[in-house]
Formats: structure tokens, C-alpha cells, sequence
């Protein structure tokens, strides 16, 4: 009896919500498509809970078509005409989805999305229904609202993602499905779903018909963007109103501040560097310079570049947030050497190994070869031997090699090396020795070019710190030519 009060109840507010504030009453002629609902997985717990929440199907989608035209468009005669809603429960993947043609809604309800998300909110009937309905109008949302053309497809972030998922969103928050909890400041407004569709709910506050307006932008802007519709609509560019939201759902912001690290500022052969930004105080714009790379400007958050010409490369970022912007540049911060004598042995496969095993987590011997400088190899003796053993015994004519400084801390640096090389890890020949080693920066690469003319298969490195007792490097990488 309480569930079907509470099921009563919040038919009743949708209908009453509906009928105050876009008088429904003038559309009592409006046109439902036909309804065909079919349950494909009529056993199972989720079923179930949709038919003791929505013992009237038909009802609740008719209430919810009615509601999403109500909100998309002004006048009947505007809406597309849809013959027939063909609505399936069924055990599958996802959330829901929505397909058809120009006539028809095709839409499935995922039964064991039902389950969980009853089970996670304590079997509450009441939040249930709220979310069913939710995602019902969503979905239908994207039934009945145009397309925006020539918007980038429906990709992550992208124009066209960004419009259809956040107008669905925008359309369910003002039926009343979204709480309000959800806005938080951050992000941008080409994320989609919650964060933009109260982005446009707020703009809906500077014009009442902005949704509306929203959606009929679409068939008359041609590339669709979102500065081309705001400023059609508002007569104010997206970014500066994205700013004004943002000081409107975080007043006390401050200005951000840029900066970023990489996969790698060393990339030899396998030329590729993927970028991370570590901005603070919530950016939302992001504009990378890369020299020499392709591409050789990005508007990603973390974007990944190929550098195809030897040399030393800078890279700046600059960011926006709604109270200001800044900017950080990093002068020869990628080095390429394609280096043609040879391959990068120690991307190959391979056993690594050192002499102690007292390595903290995740700055174990393996960190040394995987080409990532902002990762490290330490351990709490002053000097060790690393070993780097190439599959199947393989032997290669070692060219070259480059050290990496780790992060922090140059005394573990190492000021002295002797390299060794061998067939069977026993017996072990010089290949090269280094004293007063010096590295001048934080993740700074030294190259030692060598003439070597016997091939190896095991690789040794005996190393001893400046001073203290750690011992920490970031990287070594091998270059040579394979003994065939």
C-alpha cells in the first residue's frame, strides 16, 4: 500500500508540476505515438521492481513524452511525429539507449541497471521511480530533439556530444529528475550530461525559452557550436558565459595555476609523449604550444604528440579558469634522439633485476626500463648493480645509452658507472666506465655514445651515489643494433 501511494504521488506532482507551469491543458490534443512494451527478461529481480513501481506503463510514458515536448518546443506543430514507441526491458549492458528512425522511438531500459541502483539507494521505492522516469525522459529527449549539424559526431567532447547529451540532461533536470546536489563547480561545458545541462539550466535564468531556443538552433546554425548558439541566443560568447556560471556556482574561486608533466620527456625511436595536465583551481580551457611536435597545438586536457625531427623541444601550456588565466613554459623539456645506428633495446622484452630488493613500492628496478622519467628506481644502499637480460638470450651490439636524474635529491645520483656486458650472466667484459658524473637538472638525460664490437645478451650496470646512503635514478635506456 505505501509503495503504491508513493507511486500515486509523484504521478500526481509530474502531472501537477506540468499543468501549472506549461499549461498542458492546451495541449489536449496532442498526438502519442503508439506504445508496444515488451519485458525480454520478465524473471528477473529488475523486472520485477519495474512493475511493482510502474504497475501502468503506458501511463508513465505517455506523461513523459508529453513532458519532454512540452519542454523542447513552443507549438505541436513543431515537434517531429512519432507513429510508434517500442519500449524494452531487457538483461543487456548500459543504462538505456535510444534508436529508431524518423517515425519510430526504439528504447531499452537495462533490468539490471534497475536492480543495482535500487539495491545501492536502500530499496527505496520512491528514488527508484524518480530515476526510471528520469532516464525514460532522457532518452526520450534524444527521440524528439534535432541534431546538430556538422558539430563533430557523437564524440566525447566534441560539439555535438556535448549538445545532445547535455540538452537530454537539461531536459530531465527541468522535468524535475536531476537534484540540484549534483552542480558542483569545474569541468567544461563540452563534458555533457549534468555538467552541461546545468549549464544551460542556468542559462535558462538569462532566458526563459533558452532550451527551446537551444534546440531550434540547431536547424538554422550550420557548422552547430555552442559560441554561435549562445551568442544567437544571449548575444554573449560560451566562454564568457561558462565563466559567469562558474562564479555563479563558485563565488570564492581563485586564479588557476598551470602546470603539467609527461609520460616521458625522453623519447628515442618510439617518438611518442603523452601530456598531463596538473593545473589547479579547476581549469576548464586548456591551450598547449608543442615545437616540433605533431600536432603542434592541442586544446585537450591530456593530449598525446609525435615528434618526428631530432632535437630539443619546448612546451608551454596555458589555462583558464573563471577568475583568471595562466600560463608555464618549459624550455627543452622533450628531447628526441632518433639515434638511426640502432633500436631501443630496452623497450624490448626482457628480466631486469638489482642487487637489493629493499626498493619502496612502486620505485622497484622495472621503473628504470620503462621509459618514463617521471617514474624512479631506489634503494637504501649507496651504490648497486642493475641488470637488464634481452628475451631468448638475444644478443645486440650496444651503441649507446642515456641516464635519466630522478625527481629529487641529487646526492642519489649516480657519480659513477661501470657497464658490463655478457652471454651468460658469469663472466663479464667492460664496456664502459664513467667517473664525476654530474647531472645539472631534474629529469635530465646524459647520453654516452660508445664503439662497441662485441655483442651481448645480459647488460650490467654497477652504480655509486654522489653521497648519503640512497641511490635513485629515473631511467636507462639501451640503444644497439642486433647480432645477426
Amino acid at each position: 500500500m505505501k509503495r503504491l501511494i508513493i507511486v500515486i504521488s509523484i504521478l500526481l506532482f509530474s502531472v501537477f508540476f506540468y499543468l501549472k507551469l506549461n499549461k498542458i491543458d492546451d495541449w489536449v490534443d496532442f498526438l502519442y505515438p503508439n506504445i508496444e512494451f515488451v519485458d525480454e527478461d520478465k524473471v528477473s529481480e529488475g523486472s520485477q521492481i519495474f512493475h511493482q513501481l510502474v504497475p501502468n506503463p503506458d501511463s508513465l510514458f505517455n506523461s513523459c513524452i508529453l513532458n519532454v515536448c512540452k519542454i523542447l518546443y513552443q507549438e505541436q506543430s513543431e515537434i517531429p511525429v512519432k507513429k510508434l514507441f517500442k519500449f524494452n526491458l531487457r538483461n543487456t549492458q548500459g543504462v538505456a539507449a535510444t534508436g529508431g528512425d524518423s517515425t519510430t522511438v526504439d528504447m531499452f531500459l537495462n533490468t539490471n541497471y534497475i536492480t543495482g541502483f535500487y539495491n545501492n539507494h536502500d530499496k527505496s521505492d520512491e528514488e527508484t521511480l524518480l530515476e526510471i522516469t528520469g532516464i525514460i525522459i532522457h532518452e526520450l529527449t534524444h527521440a524528439y530533439q534535432h541534431s546538430p549539424k556538422g558539430a563533430g559526431g557523437y564524440v566525447n567532447r566534441s560539439e555535438h556530444f556535448s549538445c545532445v547529451e547535455g540538452m537530454a540532461d537539461a531536459t530531465r533536470l527541468k522535468a524535475g529528475y536531476i537534484s540540484p546536489k549534483f552542480r558542483k563547480p569545474g569541468g567544461h561545458w563540452n563534458d555533457g550530461y549534468k555538467t552541461t545541462a546545468f549549464f544551460i539550466d542556468w542559462m535558462s535564468t538569462q532566458d526563459a525559452d533558452f532550451i527551446y531556443k537551444m534546440n531550434q538552433s540547431t536547424l538554422t546554425i550550420t557548422p552547430w557550436t555552442w559560441d554561435k548558439a549562445t551568442n544567437q541566443i544571449l548575444g554573449k560568447s560560451v566562454l564568457d558565459l561558462w565563466i559567469a556560471y562558474q562564479k555563479f556556482v563558485n563565488p570564492n574561486g581563485t586564479d588557476p595555476v598551470a602546470n603539467f608533466t609527461s609520460s616521458d620527456t625522453i623519447s628515442v625511436t618510439y617518438n611518442k609523449v603523452v601530456f598531463t595536465d596538473e593545473s589547479t583551481e579547476e581549469p576548464f580551457d586548456w591551450k598547449w604550444t608543442f615545437e616540433g611536435g605533431i600536432p603542434s597545438t592541442s586544446n585537450e586536457r591530456n593530449p598525446t604528440v609525435v615528434y618526428k625531427t631530432e632535437g630539443k623541444y619546448s612546451v608551454k601550456l596555458e589555462i583558464v579558469n573563471a577568475f583568471g588565466l595562466d600560463s608555464i613554459l618549459k624550455s627543452d623539456y622533450v628531447v628526441i634522439d632518433k639515434n638511426p645506428a640502432g633500436i631501443l633495446i630496452s623497450d624490448l622484452e626482457s628480466i631486469v633485476m638489482s642487487q637489493y630488493s629493499d626498493s619502496p613500492k612502486g620505485e622497484d628496478v622495472s621503473k628504470l626500463f620503462d621509459n618514463n622519467s617521471s617514474t624512479k628506481y631506489l634503494t637504501f644502499n649507496n651504490s648497486s648493480w642493475l641488470q637488464f637480460v634481452c628475451k631468448s638470450n638475444k644478443k645486440y651490439f650496444l651503441n649507446k645509452y642515456t641516464l635519466v636524474s630522478a625527481n629529487d635529491s641529487p646526492q642519489r645520483d649516480p657519480k659513477s658507472i661501470v657497464l658490463k656486458g655478457s652471454n651468460n650472466g658469469k663472466n663479464w667484459i667492460i664496456i664502459d666506465k664513467k667517473e664525476n658524473i654530474a647531472f645539472t637538472n631534474r629529469h635530465q638525460a646524459l647520453d654516452f655514445k660508445l664503439s662497441n664490437k662485441n655483442a651481448f645478451s645480459y647488460f650490467r650496470f654497477e652504480l655509486t651515489n654522489h653521497s648519503g646512503d640512497m641511490l635513485q635514478l629515473a631511467d636507462i635506456q639501451l640503444f644497439g643494433v642486433p647480432n645477426v
